[in-house]
Formats: structure tokens, C-alpha cells, sequence
């Protein structure tokens, strides 16, 4: 394993590194990732980050966030609100699936009705696509959505929707389908397990790729994805620790910084009784916790302290909220006023393959709060795992849990919010007024009243918090020196622009 704070194996690692560079063909790249999709190659599966790394490398949405966050064309060349339940879509023409299927109006339906299945409604990228009642064909490249309520947030939303090729999902249901993808994107899969997944250039690419083959390698622990770099095992490893920067830089590669578009954050879980239910004990946890310190320290200054649930590049940011304080003698105050001069236990669940630098955060979080007698218990648990006690509630005797309040894929701070609401299904924080808040922005079309509403929402939390906030996040990519070109605006990566050095 590999020490941040000297590399006395420096020299043989380097020459491994130039061994394995040079036994890998010129034009071939592999990635190095936390974790691969839970759900293999089904891009309804999820929406969140690390398979929203992954899936951009097959599948294509109608909509693209651009890295000056802005929407852009991408399967739609066009979109309008006809009305407040009708949006007209103008497609990109003569675009074909990797298997020389069309991708045309039909193929947009058919997307849509798939989500709209028994089946379908389980599917994470559902919760994108419900106000979609009906995608009716106008002609082979002009599709009209029909919304069974008014959402002006639809085109922020079909940023998430990737769309499939229907005659070969038909032929295959949700399970063989995510074991043999298919989509528009600049590669094609010959290999999607849980182990790797291998890729070639799709050759009906309206997006083709400047690299001869990809192949994407999921290792959790993020010394160790370092270490892949350092030795040449792998040529891009996603989120290492931001203080590895001179590191990779002494080993000949370089480092990139970009916004995760999410803040981190302790989320508790309100829905069931426990000593968090009180404001004051929220109110000193989040006294009790030294941000600058987390952010200057572990995250070697590389993004900065939360002062709401959302970051300023997403819509709905509310400028002007001051920083969270930190006072732990307040915070012992506020303990004792509500009954817990001697503090209490407070367990909470982390996924695996979080940001690197997560378990350090929560780490010092647990010593902050340990100093008002507060004992944080940290138990990390698998990626799926957590995924499935998101959606079924089952918590255990957790009482709190790590998440990224992210605004991704669409740039809009309604989707960590929409997360922590009574719109959840299994709500592990229940308030109706900002439900209703939430659903007035969907409908509101005006965008400096749709922002106004959420940005009121941010200050409401502000005041009273169902979290403990801590840091925006910020993704730090180690590029390897074959690495020509790598570009990953917000996580998403744009494969059809890597590039390796000829």
C-alpha cells in the first residue's frame, strides 16, 4: 500500500507503471472506479454517482449538461413547452444503436412506456419520468411528452433518462438486457459483469470515440486506486485523495478538479423517535462540528464549507445564506436544554466506494461530536446494500446515514431535496409543507419564480436542519501519462473525447 506521506517504493513502481503502458496497446484505456452499476448495463437502474461515471460510455439521454451548466442537444436537437402538460422534442437525425437499430421517435416512446411498466416503476430513473403519462410519435424524429401535471423541471430531467433500442430490450426483459446493453454512445460493450466491463467503439457512433478500446475496473478502496495508477494498471483512477495530487504529478501524470454538483452531509433519519427529533440536538450537532477545519485539513482546501443543500452551480441556490457556525460550547448548551447534558449514541450507515475522502470526514465528525457527548458509530456497508435500504427504509437501528445531497444529472437542487421528502417512498424525513413547496416549483413555468420557491426552501432548512451539512464535494481524477485528453464536467465523463497519447 501506498503512503501519502513519502513513496520510498517510488522507483519500482514507476518502472512497473512503464512495463504495463507499454504491454497495453497504444490506443486502449482502462478506468479504475469505486464500483461498478449495481444494476450492470441497465441505465434505468440508477442515477447517482459511481454509475452515472459509467453509463454515459454506451447510453445517450435527449438532454446533456454542458460543463458552464447549461442544457444542451443531445439526442434532441430541440425541445419546447407546447403548453404547461405538452413538450415537443425535435430529434437528432439518422442516429442508430450500436446493433443498427434506429434511434427515432419510436425508440423514445418506447422508453418511456418501458418505465411505465410494473417493472419499470421500480426503476430508480422512474422517479424522472412519472409525470409522463403518454410519448406520443408526431413523425420518425419529432416525439410530443404528455405530463399528467404541469413540470417545467421536465427538461432538466431527461438529462437522466437514457434512451433504449426496443426491439432488442423486447426480445429481453430488464435482466438480460442489463447483461448485454445496447444504447447510442460512443462504445459498445463485449463484457458488463461486476468484475470489469469492456468496451469498443460503437461503429454507428454519431459521438465515435478517439480511443481503439475502454475497459473500466471497479476497486473500492482508493489507495488502492492510486496505487493502480502509480503502477500503470490503470490510466485514469476516479476520486483519489486531493492531497495525492504531487503524487501522481512525481509519477508523471496530472490531476483534475470538478464539482460533484452534491454537499455531504450526516442525513438522519426523523421518521422514527430518537433524541434527533428535538431542533436543539440538531442545532448542536451541527455547532459541534468544526467544517473548516474537515475542509482544510483532510480535503487539503480543495472545495469549501456548506452553507446549504445544494452548491451554487445548481438552480435553486439561494445566495447569501451565511456559514454554518461552530461554537461546541453553544452546542453543549443546547444538550443539556433538551436533556442530554451526558449525550447519547448515535449509529449511522456509510456505503463503501463513497468518496474517497468520506470516512475521514465522518471519522473527524465522530470526534467533533464525541466532545458533547455524542458517540458516532459508523458501520459501511456495500454499495447495493445501501442502495436497497434507500428504497425499502429498512434501516436497522441506524438513526442517520452518509449522502450526497447531488443535483445531478440535471443540475437542479429539487433532486437531493425530492430524496429527503415526504416524495420518497419510504420518507426518512416527513415535511409536508416542503413537499408541497417542491411540487409548486414542478408546476411553476415562470424560471425567477420556480427559483424563488426553491431558494426559499433552502433558507426554511437553513434555519432548521434535518441533516448535519458539511462540504461540498469536489471529484479529484488521477490521469495517467498516456493520458492526452480527459474531460468529466460534474462526474459525467465525455468518453467520445478522451484521447491517449499517440
Amino acid at each position: 500500500m501506498i503512503s501519502r506521506r513519502g513513496f520510498a517504493a517510488g522507483s519500482a513502481v514507476l518502472a512497473s507503471g512503464v512495463a504495463s503502458h507499454r504491454a497495453r496497446a497504444a490506443g486502449a484505456a482502462t478506468i479504475g472506479i469505486q464500483a461498478l452499476p449495481p444494476g450492470l448495463g441497465n441505465p434505468l437502474s440508477s442515477n447517482g454517482f459511481p454509475p452515472l461515471h459509467v453509463f454515459p460510455a454506451v447510453f445517450d439521454a435527449l438532454i446533456e449538461v454542458t460543463a458552464d451548466g447549461t442544457y444542451a442537444p443531445a439526442l434532441a436537437l430541440a425541445w419546447e413547452a407546447e403548453d404547461e402538460t405538452a413538450w415537443r422534442i425535435d430529434l437528432r437525425p439518422d442516429v442508430q444503436f450500436s446493433n443498427g437499430e434506429l434511434c427515432d421517435a419510436r425508440a423514445v416512446a418506447a422508453t418511456f412506456d418501458i418505465l411505465n411498466t410494473p417493472e419499470g416503476r421500480t426503476q430508480a430513473v422512474y422517479r424522472d419520468a412519472r409525470t409522463v403519462g403518454r410519448a406520443e410519435v408526431i413523425d420518425d424524429l419529432t416525439v410530443r411528452l404528455h405530463t399528467s401535471t404541469p413540470d417545467a423541471a421536465l427538461p432538466g430531467k431527461l438529462c437522466g433518462i437514457r434512451i433504449l433500442p426496443p426491439e432488442h430490450f423486447a426480445a429481453r426483459g430488464f435482466a438480460a438486457f442489463a447483461r448485454e446493453p445496447v444504447g447510442t454512445g460512443p462504445f459498445r460493450a463485449t463484457r458488463w459483469d461486476q468484475r470489469r466491463i469492456d468496451l469498443v467503439p460503437n461503429p454507428n457512433a454519431w459521438r465515435p470515440p478517439q480511443v481503439d478500446s475502454l475497459s473500466l475496473i471497479p476497486i473500492p478502496e482508493e489507495v488502492a486506486r492510486l496505487q493502480a495508477l502509480l503502477s500503470g494498471g490503470v490510466d485514469v483512477a476516479l476520486s483519489i485523495n486531493p492531497e495525492d495530487g504531487p503524487l501522481v504529478e512525481s509519477a508523471g501524470g496530472r490531476t483534475i478538479t470538478t464539482s460533484r454538483a452534491a454537499v455531504l452531509a450526516l442525513q438522519y433519519i426523523l421518521e422514527r423517535p430518537s433524541p434527533l427529533q428535538d431542533a436543539r440536538v440538531r442545532q448542536a450537532l451541527s455547532l459541534a462540528v468544526n467544517r473548516n477545519a474537515i475542509v482544510q485539513v483532510i480535503l487539503a482546501g480543495t472545495t469549501e464549507p456548506a452553507t446549504q443543500l445544494t452548491v451554487k452551480e445548481a438552480f435553486g441556490y439561494a445566495p447569501g445564506l451565511p456559514p454554518f457556525a461552530y461554537n461546541p460550547e453553544r452546542a453543549k448548551e443546547l444538550m443539556s436544554d433538551a436533556g442530554y447534558a451526558s449525550g447519547f449514541r448515535l449509529p449511522m450507515s456509510m456505503f463503501s466506494g463513497s468518496s474517497p475522502n468520506d470516512t475521514a470526514v465522518y471519522q473527524q465528525v465522530a470526534v467533533d461530536l464525541a466532545r458533547i457527548g455524542v458517540e458516532l458509530v459508523i458501520t459501511t456497508i456495500p454499495l447495493a446494500q445501501f442502495t436497497r435500504l434507500l428504497y425499502d427504509g429498512d434501516w436497522g437501528d441506524a438513526l442517520a446515514f452518509s449522502f450526497h445531497y447531488g443535483s445531478m444529472p440535471s443540475l437542479d437542487s429539487t433532486i437531493g431535496l425530492r430524496f429527503n421528502s415526504c416524495l420518497w417512498p419510504e420518507p426518512w424525513i416527513c415535511d409536508p409543507a416542503v413537499a408541497d413547496q417542491i411540487l409548486e416549483s414542478d408546476r411553476t413555468f415562470d424560471p425567477a419564480a420556480r427559483r424563488a420557491l426553491l431558494q426559499d426552501i433552502q433558507r426554511k432548512l437553513h434555519a432548521d436542519l434535518p441533516c448535519l451539512p458539511l462540504h461540498e464535494t469536489r471529484f479529484q481524477n488521477g490521469l495517467g501519462p498516456r493520458v492526452a485528453q480527459f474531460s468529466a464536467p460534474f462526474g459525467l465523463i465525455d468518453y467520445a473525447a478522451l484521447r491517449m497519447v499517440a
